[in-house]
């Protein structure tokens, strides 16, 4: 197996070059910390899935689950998925486990990478009159 490098030599891997180059986390959920249960915007929502655990993780699986559950809390790491890794949310999904990938801020279409649907700070504190454009004499009419 080969191909062009930036550089245009030709780069030569074996068979085995691409499963020791795999993400750490290929065959793990990382969770980096836990967060209350609204903390994370749904707009950062991208793919769902429910979580099936094997034999061996069956008891972690049940104590996750059941930890979210009773502290409200959810889960925010990382999962590779298809040899990308990717931003995830767990949390308590019926008596199971529902993961949930993440958009990066950055990856947000136009305005709402900016925030509250592209609106400017200084808009939100005048007026609603002032905000549309719209006269006004201070004499009641406009």
């Amino acid at each position: 197996m080969g191909g062009p490098s930036s550089i245009g030599r030709i780069l030569v891997l074996s068979e085995e070059d691409p499963a020791e180059l795999s993400l750490p986390s290929s065959h793990t959920i990382e969770v980096a910390e836990f967060l209350p249960a609204g903390a994370v915007d749904p707009v950062l929502l991208d793919c769902s899935y429910v979580l099936q655990p094997q034999q061996v993780g069956l008891r972690a699986y049940c104590l996750l689950r059941d930890a979210m559950t009773d502290t409200g809390r959810i889960g925010l790491g990382r999962v590779t998925i298809r040899i990308r890794e990717r931003l995830a949310l767990l949390r308590p999904y019926g008596q199971g486990i529902g993961l949930a990938t993440l958009l990066w801020p950055r990856r947000l279409p136009g305005p709402l990478a900016r925030g509250a649907a592209g609106t400017d700070r200084r808009e939100t504190r005048r007026p609603a009159w002032r905000r549309a454009g719209v006269a006004h004499r201070g004499d009641g009419r406009s």
